[in-house]
């Protein structure tokens, strides 16, 4: 049997190793040892502050539920 496909993207928190700023909002800085988000975009990796990455994991986590929900749904309905 194959496995399951992973609807998540390529990403880990990692310790940043230098100063860079945040993919999503240039202002944020993260600076060298603090923890970030980093996904892979292609052949890029593109870094994300903790306060950006916070509301990035929590949008996918409702965006996720919303889908469980829509199945959830959808059997019900087809079982009748």
């Amino acid at each position: 049997m194959p496995k399951h496909k992973n609807l998540i993207v390529s990403a880990e928190v990692v310790t940043a190793g230098r100063k860079r700023k945040c993919y999503h909002a240039s202002s944020h800085i993260i600076t060298k040892g603090d923890p970030c988000l980093e996904v892979k975009d292609g052949m890029a990796l593109k870094g994300y502050c903790a306060e950006c990455a916070d509301v990035m994991i929590r949008n996918a986590l409702d965006f996720l539920e919303k889908l469980r929900v829509g199945l959830e749904n959808s059997s019900r309905g087809n079982a009748s």
